[in-house]
């Protein structure tokens, strides 16, 4: 795994497999789905932690909502649900994994099944 600056991230080509980086801590799980950018800072990415197929914010909640007071089962969607990450800020760290460290990742998904 690589810590690379934005403005390196943002060279990497679609298909990168990252987290966001803060010094010494790491959160999310995501593949970058374009290699368009929007202007010069920022892009489209795909969630794979909880990609939840909503339509919308509020459809979201909704979903998380129902998830945690009644147990009921939020939808998942790893195909088409994209984002732009629109943070715009040319100080944030992302933490890219290697073609291998991808392949380690599928082998122990799939040793679950």
């Amino acid at each position: 795994m690589r810590i690379l600056s934005k403005q390196d991230f943002l060279k990497t080509p679609a298909g990168t497999v990252f987290h966001n980086f803060e010094p010494s801590f790491f959160t999310g799980l995501y593949i970058k789905v374009s290699d368009y950018t929007f202007g010069h800072n920022d892009f489209v990415y795909q969630e794979l932690l909880a990609p939840i197929d909503a339509n919308n914010t509020s459809e979201l909640f909704e979903l998380i909502d129902k998830a945690e007071l009644e147990g009921a089962d939020v939808p998942l969607d790893f195909k088409d649900s994209t984002m732009r990450e629109g943070l715009f800020d040319d100080e944030k760290m992302y933490a890219v994994l290697s073609k291998q460290e991808v392949r380690g990742l599928i082998d122990a998904l799939s040793a679950t099944l």
